[in-house]
């Protein structure tokens, strides 16, 4: 008996050493559980800040786009009109031109007839 006195304790000892291993490798593999969920949480979180980051970012490119579109048909139409108003002008010169020119033929014409007639009979 007195030799199995040392040996319960020495038992004893090695189960308490065993018990604290398990509790440090439980406590471990609870620590690595967690920095896991953490890292997955980070992982969700950023995953999702991209994602919100590419929708605005898509929105504000739409709206951009949509106003851009805007001014180019306003500036569109702004050229088409000045090109009509050009156009029109130059209709109207022309025509001033034209009837200039035949206000002067007509006015000249007498004497263009003369001055024909006369090197006519010149020869």
């Amino acid at each position: 008996e007195g030799h199995g006195y040392p040996r319960k304790t020495k038992q004893k000892k090695e189960s308490n050493t065993m018990s604290r291993q398990n509790q440090s490798i439980d406590q471990l593999l609870q620590a690595e559980k967690d920095a896991s969920q953490r890292v997955e949480k980070a992982r969700v979180a950023r995953n999702n800040m991209l994602k919100q980051a590419h929708t605005e970012a898509a929105k504000e490119i739409s709206t951009f786009k949509a106003e851009n579109e805007e001014k180019l048909a306003e500036l569109k139409q702004q050229a088409l009109q000045g090109k009509k108003k050009y156009e029109d002008d130059m209709a109207k010169q022309t025509e001033k031109d034209i009837q200039e020119v035949t206000r002067i033929g007509n006015d000249k014409a007498d004497d263009v007839v003369a001055l024909l007639l006369s090197a006519v009979t010149r020869v």
